[in-house]
């Protein structure tokens, strides 16, 4: 029952702790604390290493998107061009049967 006692009255016995036991405690927080610490650092340093990840994923999207206009842009260019020769030759077309037509009349 010796051993038994001396954790009985250091834990239920209401009056201060030994000083041994006391350091001992602060000893633990202080490294629990310390742990917490560290810990805390890790994922701060996580979290900026994957800050800078999205910030340059995000301008890689945003070169994406310019690329993406340009090409938008020469496509509805080339739209307007390959229009404008469907109009000729639609044109050209007409008239050609035209010719044609008065050929036939002609002849």
């Amino acid at each position: 029952s010796g051993g038994g006692g001396a954790a009985g009255a250091g834990a239920g016995g209401g009056g201060a702790l030994p000083r041994s036991s006391r350091e001992e405690d602060a000893l633990r927080l202080r490294q629990y604390y310390d742990q917490q610490l560290r810990d805390a650092r890790l994922d701060l340093e996580r979290e900026r290493r994957r800050a800078q990840e999205l910030r340059g994923s995000n301008q890689q999207l945003e070169q994406e998107v310019v690329v993406s206009r340009l090409r938008s842009a020469e496509v509805e260019e080339l739209r307007g061009a390959l229009s404008v020769r469907q109009e000729r030759e639609a044109l050209a077309e007409a008239t050609l049967e035209r010719a044609r037509a008065e050929l036939a009349a002609a002849a």
